[in-house]
């Protein structure tokens, strides 16, 4: 059957909108099948195609399959990947040279920065600690909260999960009851839980954000509860405590090492994904209003129908992010290009006030919605949508760096671990001598053992800590300034003036933010450690010269070991020694 045949029997002769009838249709058509949407029509109706003008015969030439497969292997699998890729590799590479991150920031500023960050951002660093005077019920009840708490904690966390899970509908009431009487000891457990810690923290429990995140969804699901038992007409409230209990496994993201860095990506895009979705919006915005101006009045058809159509703007936004997602948007260009009748019923070319009043809304597409939703697809979809996969990839690249940065975190993890063994009461001050124990421990490129686990002497690293400069507030020294010393250590003393020092204002205010005691801390009283350490050296230098004159006869005098010289002296006639000191033959050789 041709088409002649069919018009001569008064029939009405149509085409698939697809054609490769010439160079454009055939460009046209095959851009609609790179985006994967309606491509098994085209394939079908490529491999039904007898002639020109001559009606589909089913399954007339198989072997055409393979030309549309073969297409979309190349074009789709690989072309489209190549421009997702060249997309991405561009907006890295402007967000670089527009932030100026190569230009303004040496080497080791970038190191120093990494580092503190690291430091800054670790789940320990940032947990609460016990401030002022405290008591010994509340020391002892800290010293419960070690990591098997955590533990016990996290089981209880999945074990609520389980529960929530076995609910299903029309459960017997035996089972139901038993639902119901776990899921109202887990909220009493989580509630003592709740309790116990701000008990023990007082108000430095609110400091850390997952403590908030768990105090606002326990509180919540106990208000529920509570509402339910009240008036019994929120009876499915208990229902929705249940679920809403379940936000505690955002948590367990905190203590799973992989779980962790991804919730950082995400976390750490928010702000420029926000962005790109602000330009995305405004996108759709223009081009919701055109459709308006421009397809208002198309008679609405299969695709362009009262759920997808530009007669309102709201509509028009909704449709708009409909084609964003590519769900049937070549079935809505082809509705939007309607020339003739549909169903019987023939578009008009001009549609009146009066038309449009009385309802009567049938007017004919245009051609200019090859354009348009082309031009959409274009920008919104194959670039857009994709600065979001950039802003993702780069945000997780930022968190898996190199090998160099992954031994860091080791380093910096290694440390806080050390550190949290030997302030266990989470004072965040340690001794100068327990300070030289921890990094004794700690691998390099933060501490002193070397990857064949031998470590420096304790006279030596104590000699290295002096160095350092360390401000000392009660022979103690802060978790802060031992940080920030490591981290310009590792980062070979970087250059923190002129342009970094806006950086270093940042990173002063995160500090404070995370320690709230450090706005004390900054107006005490400070002796420099280097100070103390010299006075030391000194002390045991005299005493020896001393020791020598009392028993001239003594080849070799007995000399006090650090340990013993690290106490308070007894002897009023000389100055109080620190708590440190060398061995004699530094000492000698530091006089």
């Amino acid at each position: 059957v041709t088409s002649a045949d069919c018009i001569s029997a008064n029939g009405d002769w149509k085409t698939y909108p697809a054609i490769f009838d010439n160079i454009l249709w055939a460009l046209f058509s095959l851009f609609e099948m790179i985006t994967a949407e309606g491509w098994m029509d085209l394939l079908m109706h490529g491999v039904d195609g007898v002639g020109p003008d001559i009606m589909p015969v089913i399954d007339y030439s198989p072997p055409r399959v393979f030309y549309f497969i073969i297409y979309m292997i190349i074009a789709r699998f690989f072309l489209l990947n190549m421009f997702v890729g060249s997309v991405i590799e561009s907006f890295q590479s402007l967000k670089k040279e527009m932030a100026g991150e190569e230009l303004f920031m040496t080497r080791e500023q970038k190191r120093w920065v990494e580092i503190s960050r690291a430091f800054l951002t670790h789940p320990h660093s940032a947990q609460p600690k016990l401030l002022g005077n405290v008591s010994e019920t509340r020391k002892k009840a800290y010293t419960w909260l070690t990591p098997r708490f955590d533990n016990i904690v996290t089981g209880l966390i999945c074990f609520n999960n389980l529960i929530i899970a076995m609910i299903y509908y029309q459960m017997p009431p035996e089972y139901a009851s038993f639902i119901d009487i776990m899921s109202t000891i887990l909220s009493v457990v989580f509630s003592l839980e709740i309790a116990f810690k701000i008990y023990v923290f007082r108000l430095q429990f609110f400091s850390d954000n997952w403590n908030v995140f768990d105090f606002v969804v326990v509180a919540a699901a106990d208000a529920l509860i509570i509402l339910s038992q009240v008036d019994s007409s929120y009876s499915t409230i208990s229902s929705a405590a249940r679920v809403f209990r379940l936000l505690r496994t955002i948590k367990l993201l905190n203590t799973m090492k992989s779980f962790r860095t991804l919730f950082l990506t995400f976390v750490s895009s928010l702000p420029s994904l926000m962005n790109i979705g602000i330009l995305l919006f405004l996108f759709v915005y223009i081009y919701a209003i055109l459709g308006m101006n421009l397809f208002s009045t198309v008679m609405l058809q299969k695709e362009l129908n009262s759920q997808a159509n530009f007669r309102t703007f709201g509509m028009s936004l909704l449709t708009m992010f409909r084609c964003t997602t590519g769900e049937a948007w070549q079935g809505l260009m082809h509705d939007l290009m309607l020339q003739d009748t549909y169903q019987g019923v023939a578009c008009m070319g001009d549609v009146s006030y009066a038309d449009i009043a009385a309802g009567n809304i049938n007017g004919c597409g245009s051609y200019v919605a090859i354009p348009f939703m082309i031009s959409y697809q274009v920008i919104v979809a194959f670039v857009l949508l994709n600065l979001f996969v950039a802003v993702v990839l780069e945000a997780f690249a930022d968190e898996k760096k190199d090998e160099e940065s992954e031994r860091v975190r080791r380093s910096v993890q290694c440390f806080i671990d050390e550190w949290t063994k030997e302030d266990r009461f989470g004072t965040r001050f340690v001794s100068p001598f327990t300070l030289a124990a921890i990094l004794r421990k700690v691998p390099t490129p933060l501490g002193f053992l070397d990857s064949d686990g031998v470590s420096q002497t304790t006279s030596s690293v104590l000699k290295t800590i002096a160095g350092w400069h360390l401000p000392m507030l009660d022979r103690r020294l802060h978790f802060k300034d031992v940080c920030s010393v490591l981290a310009a250590r590792f980062s070979g003393t970087p250059d923190l003036t002129g342009n970094a020092s806006r950086l270093v204002e940042q990173m002063e205010k995160q500090w404070k933010s995370r320690f709230p005691e450090l706005k004390m801390y900054m107006f005490s009283p400070k002796a420099d450690f280097a100070e103390h350490y010299a006075a030391s050296v000194i002390y045991k230098w005299v005493k020896y010269r001393r020791l020598r004159k009392a028993d001239s006869s003594a080849t070799n005098p007995q000399i006090p070991d650090d340990q013993e010289l690290g106490q308070e002296s007894d002897q009023e006639e000389l100055p109080p020694p620190s708590p440190f000191v060398l061995d004699a033959e530094n000492a000698d050789e530091k006089l």
